[in-house]
């Protein structure tokens, strides 16, 4: 006798967007009024914290991140603005609770800390659309993204260029990324279902401190950093 399994769904909630477009109106004075698009948002990408299923991220179709839990299922807890495309991955760091990254159609990767709105780690690249981000498992500071021509591998520690760019093939777009658990071996999908194995032995040289200290204490100097630059240079970042 086959087994039956049932599932109860629920709705976790409706991503309503978090910003009104302005527009001019012009008949007879001109002057500005707040035009709402629409109330909802479509959601492109999810992750919800290892250490409690019951706090999520979002990524949305108008590039603002959700930050939501279940207990607040009527609105979400925090947004964060940066991306000018829909952002098609987000994850959380799997070295510190408040650390998560974001890719998106605009061609940026973002490094965020969930105490601010905006990033604070711009990883970009001129190739095209970021299809996915992923997050090394033994280097707290070591990631890797992918467009459909390249596979982009980043460290924190240099000056946000990637460290190593490896072209794909010209018959099959790059479209997923994984990074083994516990192991330095990526594992890239590509659009002809066909998965590259990759071993980055030169970037995850392991410091003797413990991981989540490092990407802390990196995080902490860029944001202070960021707080000493005048006004002109943080407008133009």
């Amino acid at each position: 006798m086959p087994l039956l399994i049932f599932l109860l769904l629920s709705e976790m909630m409706q991503l309503k967007r978090s910003r009104h477009k302005t527009s001019k109106i012009v008949t007879g004075k001109p002057r500005h009024c707040e035009v709402t698009i629409s109330h909802v948002t479509a959601g492109f990408s999810i992750h919800f914290f290892p250490k409690d299923s019951s706090t999520y991220l979002v990524g949305t179709e108008e590039g603002v991140i959700h930050k939501s839990t279940s207990a607040c299922n009527e609105q979400s807890v925090k947004y964060y603005w940066g991306h000018k495309g829909p952002v098609y991955n987000v994850l959380w760091s799997p070295f510190h609770k408040d650390i998560f990254a974001s890719c998106s159609e605009d061609g940026h990767a973002y490094i965020w800390h969930t105490d601010r709105g905006h990033p604070v780690f711009d990883l970009y690249t001129e190739f095209c659309a970021l299809q996915d981000i992923a997050w090394s498992t033994v280097n707290s500071t070591v990631l890797a993204t992918s467009s459909h021509n390249a596979l982009h591998l980043w460290d924190l520690n240099s000056k946000l260029y990637p460290v190593l760019v490896i072209p794909a093939s010209e018959s099959a777009a790059l479209s997923r990324l994984l990074f083994v658990p516990g192991s330095d071996v990526l594992l890239v999908g590509d659009c002809d279902g066909q998965v590259s194995v990759y071993h980055t032995l030169n970037l995850n040289t392991q410091t003797p401190d413990p991981q989540g200290e490092v990407l802390a204490e990196l995080t902490q100097t860029t944001l202070t950093r960021q707080l000493q630059l005048p006004v002109s240079s943080k407008a133009s970042t």
